[in-house]
């Protein structure tokens, strides 16, 4: 089932229970959940189309959300965590602690951004007399932790505000969505068509500052719009190092259009402004900078522009002499510039350095 299906097959997917397999967590070779994406889509199906029938249906999508956080190596908090929780917690069951206690500890990020107040969604009266009929163990490591003063961590109106709040929050009709939520929605959907409809509307809103449109205009796949902006924001700058950052994204738009030419003009003027402060060197910007000389390099290899593909790789040489701890990425695509190159000595001295990393 495609994505873009998800919506229409709503009623199919609830009453078969083997289509459920569809959503769950699978981990492919780079760590990546590759049905994230159509679990956010079953997960806003069923945010606008939510029957007291699907309790089991989200549920075990929760299951497999926190099971992707648990596995996630950039760990991180997510969006469909949190709907799928409020999901769940409207129907105020205390048996469903254990998995809202599991989603809490599913990694660092969860368990600093994901709201207690789940926990105690079937009321705080309700679940801690529950809890006080089983066994909390060290295995559940939040409940464990603040085993002795459950009854006084929230109280019944506090978990009520909190619920009221994540109404608000998850609306039951499209309509009441706002336009970055819907926008977000039609990003995560792969639907290029309402988000780049929804970027006009957003760029007629007052407030918005270039930086945002020109992300705005980057995740609806309009790179055209989202450099005319991030050019005008890097005009607004002042500080050096804001203004170095600023210039690399615009670089990397470039590259992103395969323009190399532009990216490789664009990325010679950071130079000015890392002369004036000399903390990248031991910071990722300055690893990041160096990588970017290096994609910069292979992309006008591929081109056939062998004049710029040197001159990049020697920018990014130059970079890499001040620069501490390279990563594993940023080495690989030195080694590989200099095989194309056919600079063989310094492809030696990355593959050496390569070694010495991956011990």
């Amino acid at each position: 089932m495609e994505i873009k299906e998800v919506e229409n097959n709503l009623s199919n997917i609830r009453k078969t229970r083997q289509l459920w397999d569809e959503f769950a967590f699978v981990q492919n070779d780079q760590s990546e959940d590759v049905n994230y994406q159509k679990r956010y889509a079953l997960a806003t199906a069923l945010q606008y189309d939510h029957q007291p029938t699907d309790k089991s249906l989200i549920k075990y999508l929760l299951e497999q959300e926190v099971e992707s956080r648990q596995s996630d190596p950039f760990q991180g908090n997510s969006d469909v965590l949190m709907l799928l929780s409020y999901l769940l917690a409207s129907y105020r069951e205390v048996e469903n602690v254990w998995l809202f206690e599991k989603a809490k500890y599913a990694n660092f990020d969860t368990y600093c951004g994901y709201d207690a107040e789940f926990i105690f969604s079937a009321g705080v009266k309700a679940t801690c007399a529950y809890l006080e009929e089983q066994q909390i163990t060290e295995d559940n490591l939040y409940l464990w932790e603040h085993r002795d003063h459950l009854r006084g961590m929230y109280t019944e109106q506090s978990i009520d505000r909190f619920l009221e709040g994540m109404k608000k929050r998850y609306p039951k009709q499209k309509e009441d969505e706002d336009i970055a939520t819907l926008f977000e929605q039609a990003v995560l959907l792969e639907d290029s068509i309402e988000a780049e409809k929804l970027f006009l509307q957003v760029e007629k809103q007052e407030g918005r500052s270039d930086q945002e449109l020109s992300h705005y205009a980057e995740d609806a796949g309009n790179i055209e719009k989202a450099i005319y902006y991030q050019i005008r924001h890097i005009e607004e700058l002042e500080l050096d190092w804001d203004k170095a950052v600023a210039i690399h994204q615009l670089v990397k738009l470039y590259i992103s259009t395969e323009d190399y030419r532009n990216a490789f003009l664009t990325a010679k003027t950071w130079g000015k402004h890392l002369k004036n402060f000399q903390g990248w060197r031991e910071t990722n910007l300055g690893r990041s900078l160096t990588e970017t000389w290096f994609d910069i390099s292979l992309g006008c290899y591929r081109q056939k522009k062998k004049k710029l593909a040197k001159q990049s790789f020697w920018q990014g040489q130059y970079l890499f002499q001040k620069i501490h701890n390279p990563s594993v990425s940023l080495l690989e695509k030195g080694s590989k510039c200099a095989e194309k190159l056919a600079n063989v000595k310094r492809q030696r001295k990355y593959k050496r350095l390569l070694e010495k990393v991956r011990l």
